[in-house]
């Protein structure tokens, strides 16, 4: 089993994906830098924890996208 995600981090994550939606995707570095962009103020566990949600998401999409 995987580590769980507080829904406070998941909620944060999801707006960063509905309003940056040309800046996210499915690459974890780029959607780390998109997160850091925004200059808020996250600590460096929740900038990854959030970038890996989004990596995760983003995935997910695409996947049911292509069945």
């Amino acid at each position: 089993m995987g580590n769980s995600m507080l829904k406070p981090l998941k909620t944060k994550s999801e707006h960063i994906i509905t309003s940056c939606k040309d800046k996210v995707g499915d690459s974890f570095d780029k959607n780390k830098k998109a997160i850091k962009g925004l200059n808020l103020p996250f600590s460096k566990k929740s900038t990854n924890k959030m970038a890996g949600y989004i990596t995760r998401m983003e995935k997910r999409k695409k996947k049911e996208k292509g069945n």
